[in-house]
């Protein structure tokens, strides 16, 4: 089950020692975290050998990568990013897949308000394939009324933003919508759930409907997968493999803007 909690809040339980506060920082290119880390971080999630692994392997390594980054089973846990909410919400995910405790670490080191109360749950299923999905599942789901929600920016989505992978296709997932991962989170923190809803809404996302999420690769489509279960969205599993599978596999249908 993953909670949101303020980064004050999670410390002052990593100090009691009722939670095992985790960095879950995960650098595109390797540059300079803009945070140092918060008090009594204990691990740090090796999010280099997950963003490595194959799609197909990478829900099912993540126990071994969790355990040999000092992640204590049975422990609930905090996460966090030094990187102003990137990455945090995809390691809580993929954390969660595994029946972890986990709390997202959302805003940094105050108490303001960060769309919602701070223990709100966002999901209870802790199965990997109820809450990730491969690119056979996403497949089947065109033409469907599951929703596939791209996180990407409007250019990338669209094909008029050149990919940044090499010999990656431009465009989207056929029938897919577009919501933008930094539309629904400002300063480290999560807007509020009724903007939340409202630019989801003005997007066509219908949260009764079955979600799959996507992105570049994995991380900001956890993002949202967690911005919509907190709006309400009762089925929302994320695709792994996102754009950087799937616009590399000339055999799958890629759709551009008109």
């Amino acid at each position: 089950m993953i909670q949101t909690i303020t980064a004050s809040a999670a410390q002052a339980l990593a100090e009691q020692g009722l939670v095992q506060l985790l960095d879950g920082t995960w650098q595109i290119g390797g540059a300079s975290p803009e945070r140092g880390f918060l008090a009594h971080t204990t691990a740090s999630v090796d999010t280099t050998a997950l963003k490595t692994a194959s799609p197909a392997d990478r829900v099912s390594i993540a126990p071994d990568v969790f355990a040999a980054s000092g992640v204590v089973g049975g422990t609930a846990v905090c996460v966090y990013d030094r990187a102003g909410f990137f990455s945090a919400p995809w390691v809580a995910w993929l954390l969660a897949s595994h029946g972890h405790a986990v709390s997202l670490v959302s805003g940094w080191g105050d108490e303001a308000p960060f769309g919602g109360a701070a223990a709100a749950d966002v999901f209870s299923e802790a199965l990997p394939k109820a809450m990730n999905v491969d690119k056979s599942d996403v497949l089947a789901a065109i033409g469907t009324k599951t929703q596939i929600i791209d996180a990407r920016s409007p250019g990338r989505f669209n094909g008029t933003e050149k990919e940044p992978r090499q010999g990656c296709r431009s465009g989207h997932i056929p029938g897919s919508l577009n919501l933008h991962y930094r539309t629904v989170v400002q300063d480290g923190y999560f807007i509020d759930v009724e903007d939340i809803a409202e630019i989801a809404a003005r997007v066509g996302i219908d949260t009764s409907l079955p979600i799959l999420t996507t992105c570049g690769s994995g991380v900001t489509a956890s993002l949202i997968a967690v911005a919509l279960k907190r709006i309400g969205a009762e089925e929302v599993r994320v695709y792994q493999g996102s754009w950087a599978e799937w616009g590399m596999d000339d055999s799958l249908p890629v759709e551009v803007a008109a």
